[in-house]
């Protein structure tokens, strides 16, 4: 029975959720449900009740583990809905999140042009675009760093593997990762 009341107080809690659009303060507010002993510590994940011996001891051990498989499929059902309510919350805040960066974006990249200042992202981009291109651009880097060597290749992003492979490499295809590196000029 404890475990139906705690099953009920978070039906409470997203009960008419979704009825109307959410705005993020009721967003947030349902993606942090209650803290309650029929959860997984450190997560919001459902235990799986051990009801078997009880359900034995109440009806028999031929109609307890009926009654207990019964129970069963009706606490996956619980869960899997519960997943989904879930997930619908995060989907909604990762939307409502997403617009406001957007923003936020917007309202940088305008300060930047205003300031006519570039950030470290901004450099890249625009050396890429160099890269990608204009070929003569691409070669002349080529023939000026006949040899790169990186070192924590691994933390190298996309943008910044895109940029040196199409400098170590003797042709531009559309996609970098097709191109053919010159032997021995990129070191990873």
């Amino acid at each position: 029975l404890e475990l139906v009341g705690q099953l009920e107080t978070l039906a409470d809690h997203f009960a008419g959720s979704f009825a109307t659009v959410p705005v993020f303060d009721t967003l947030w507010r349902l993606a942090h449900p209650a803290r309650l002993p029929c959860m997984r510590r450190y997560t919001f994940d459902l235990l799986t009740p051990r009801t078997k011996t009880a359900w034995d001891k109440a009806a028999g051990k031929d109609r307890g583990a009926e009654l207990n498989a019964e129970a069963s499929r009706h606490f996956a059902r619980v869960v899997h809905c519960y997943r989904v309510i879930l997930g619908r919350v995060a989907t909604a805040l990762v939307a409502k999140l997403s617009d406001e960066l957007d923003e936020v974006l917007a309202d940088y990249a305008a300060f930047k042009r205003a300031a006519a200042v570039l950030d470290f992202d901004d450099l890249l981009e625009r050396a890429r675009a160099l890269v990608r291109g204009h070929d003569a651009v691409r070669r002349a880097l080529g023939q000026r760093y006949r040899h790169i060597f990186v070192d924590e290749f691994q933390d190298t992003d996309p943008i910044q593997a895109e940029i040196l492979f199409r400098i170590a490499a003797d042709d531009s295809p559309p996609r970098w990762q097709d191109s053919r590196l010159r032997a021995g000029a990129l070191f990873m």
